[in-house]
Order: structure tokens, then sequence, then C-alpha cells
């Protein structure tokens, strides 16, 4: 009888699913796998099957700054765009230099198609129904869109670099290239309205050090791309030391490892406002870490929600030692969780999770039976499938191969006081 039933459940499971028709430029029906079929492991949302060629994976990716997690990131807004970056969807790059973006709404695939590989696609922090996204229409011809979902309707589109991100508080957007390979021109501007105004930075400010003659600082400096760029513009001298963040409208932070430097933006454009030795750390939401370049001795915590001059809060040393890899960790005020699950702070009283090891072994046999069938796919995961842990929503995207799961973690304890604390 046990057998009959569950014969039964699977035959009712797919005939529903049958009553969906697939299309790539309609809404996908329902492709869930019900927690009664997957009582002893991790339910699955949503799936979805990729056809040969296509994958979750940018075009030629090219990020200012290096990628030290690869695809281990938090999904933060400083953080190198991830396609996985987010429980509510993803891009897809396919043959012919066509790409797609699939998003996960009211329990339904709904996909857009575009006639342009994707470079970098960031949903709004603030507003998971908007999206950043930056296509490849040449050899070096890159545009920008800002596109409202689900109506797929283009806010605006500027010719760009080959990358865009929203600052923290998603009212901004950051967008550059390189007018050489160590000047960096960077542009920002409001997402509410299609910039025309133009500025520069001119680094005039009398408490910091002088830059090199080189550096443009004049618009007719600039190249002719970097002269038709819109928005408030600054030249960055750039290495792979170097990282940015751009946490709110009017703030942009740069470090070099050993210096940081913050500008803040007036009528007038961008300014330095402060700056000093050490190295920045960001910890959102509302902090950098401040550390000394050589021994990596915190010096302090920079909060960023207060306008220049900012106060640096000294640490205190009985507190308990920080991480050394702070790069693979999500940062509280108080406390921090890492990707491996490791917890510090407040965050100590939640116990370790092994999603992480436990995920890969559940998916292993099934990514390397998928790689017997298909070997182009194995320098695209060489240590079998691709995961992303997103602990503050409870979900994790796993990608086999030729299948993507959207997947819940368990509703345990545990997880219940991970999202309690993420929030």
């Amino acid at each position: 009888m046990a057998s009959l039933f569950i014969g039964g459940l699977l035959l009712l499971l797919s005939l529903a699913q049958g009553l969906f028709r697939k299309s790539d430029d309609l809404v996908f029906g329902r492709d869930t796998t019900p927690a009664l079929l997957d009582i002893d492991n991790f339910s699955v949302e949503a799936s979805l099957h990729l056809e040969p060629g296509w994958k979750p994976l940018f075009h030629k990716p090219q990020e200012p700054e290096s990628e030290p997690l690869g695809s281990w990131g938090f999904g933060f807004p400083w953080e190198s765009a991830a396609p996985f970056s987010s429980p509510h969807g993803f891009p897809l790059n396919g043959p012919g230099g066509r790409s797609k973006i699939y998003l996960w709404r009211n329990l339904e695939w709904r996909a857009y198609s575009y006639e342009a590989p994707i470079v970098s696609f960031r949903l709004n922090p603030s507003n998971n129904k908007q999206a950043l996204v930056t296509f490849q229409f040449g050899l070096k011809r890159y545009e920008t869109q800002l596109i409202d979902y689900p109506e797929n309707r283009i806010r605006w589109s500027i010719p760009s670099g080959p990358w865009s991100r929203f600052s923290w508080d998603g009212r901004s957007v950051l967008i550059g290239f390189f007018e050489k390979s160590n000047r960096l021109l960077v542009s920002t501007w409001s997402i509410d309205e299609e910039p025309s105004e133009k500025s520069l930075a001119a680094y005039r400010e009398p408490d910091f050090q002088r830059v090199p003659a080189d550096l443009a600082t004049r618009p007719d400096s600039l190249s002719d791309d970097g002269r038709d760029l819109p928005g408030n513009r600054i030249v960055l001298i750039w290495s792979k030391s170097h990282q940015m963040w751009f946490p709110r409208s009017d703030q942009l932070w740069v470090s070099d490892g050993s210096f940081w430097t913050l500008w803040h933006l007036n009528e007038q454009g961008w300014k330095r406002t402060q700056g000093g030795a050490g190295q920045l750390i960001p910890q959102f939401p509302d902090h950098f870490r401040l550390v000394t370049p050589l021994k990596n001795d915190t010096l302090g915590m920079v909060n960023v929600d207060e306008k220049a001059p900012l106060s640096i809060q000294k640490w205190d040393p009985s507190r308990d030692p920080l991480p050394q890899d702070s790069d693979r960790w999500f940062w509280k005020s108080t406390g921090a969780i890492s990707y491996e699950g490791e917890r510090w702070g407040s965050a100590r009283a939640i116990p370790r999770t092994r999603w992480a090891e436990e995920l890969r072994e559940k998916y292993k046999a099934e990514t390397q039976r998928v790689l017997q069938r298909r070997p182009e796919l194995r320098s695209d995961l060489p240590q079998g499938p691709r995961l992303q842990l997103l602990e503050a929503h409870g979900k994790a995207w796993v990608w086999v191969g030729d299948e993507i799961y959207l997947l819940n973690l368990l509703d345990t304890s545990t997880t219940r006081a991970v999202r309690s604390w993420f929030r």
C-alpha cells in the first residue's frame, strides 16, 4: 500500500507539471520539488534545466577589483558581481552572443531574452524589481541599462565601461573603465534620472598630497569616451591592490591596501574629505574595519553613517581576536559569520552549520554524471557542483551542469537564529 501511495503521488506530480507549458519568452511553469518527497534533505524550491551552451556565467567579466572569493561571495554590494548573488534570480549567457535573465517570482520563473552577452548584472539592494545590467555590443563597446521588472522596462541606457554597480543604499549607480592601464575613470549619478550633467574631480584639496602630473583633472584631458561619459566623474590611480566601496550616493571610499581616501559628493562634484594610513575592510552595513598594513592589528572602526569629518572608534583589545581571513566573513559591528559557517563575536551563540559540505556531497554524484555526458563543462565545474549559500535568506543555489536548483536550507533552530542575526 505504501508503494502504491507513493506511486500515486509521483503520478499526480508529473501530471501537474505537465499542465504548464515552457517557452523562452513566456512565464515558466512551476518547477518545484515538494517537501514531502525530500523530507530527509534540503527541499528544492525551484529548478531550471539548461539547454546546451547556456551557462550562469558572465561574459568576460572585467570588474576593476580582484575577486579573492571567486564564487564564494555573500552577494553584498561591495563584492564583485556574481550571477548567484541574489535569491531572486540570475543571468545566463548562451550561444551566438545571446543572453537571458531568469527571475523567480511568485513560485514561477520569468524569462527575459536579450541579443547581447551580459558582462555584469546586479539587482538593486533595496529593490529586487530593479536591475543594473551591462551588455557587450562589440569588441570594446558596452552599454549599461537600468531595467524595471517584471515589465522589462528600460528606465535609461547609456554607453559605459564593462561593469556597473549600485550604491549600497540603492540610490545611485557607479560605472567606469580604464582610461589607461593604471588610470580608472569612474562616474556616478542618481538612478531616478538619466544622467546629463558632467563634472570631473580636480584634486585641488589643500590637505591632501599632490597627484601625478599625468592624472586627468580637466575634461579635455580625457579620452573621447571619457569626455562622453556623463555623471560625476573621478580619475583614480589604480592597481591590483586597490579597492573601492560606494556605500551612499554621496560617499566613495578608495583603498590601496596601505592608504585610504574618503570622497564626498557636493554640487561641484567629488571632493576628497578625509584619508589616512591603514587598510579598510568593509563590515556591512554601517562600518569599516581599519587595520595596519603590515601587522594586521585593528586600529579601529569607521562609521559611514555620518558626514565627514569622521571619527575612528578605537578598537577594544579585550574583545575576541578578529578572524584573519576577513574577506571570507560577513560582518556586523559586534559579530561575523564566515562562508564556511564559522562564527565570531555575537554570532558565537549560533551553532556552526555544515550546509556547504552537505550540499556538495548531495549533488556531487549528479554533477559527475553530467560531466561524463558533457565534458565541455569540466572547466566550469572542476571541483564538482558550484554552490552559493545565501544564509541571510535561508536559501542556496546549486549548479550541477545542466540543472540549477534553488534550495531552502533546513528549517532548524540554527537556520532561524542565523536569519534573525542577519536582520
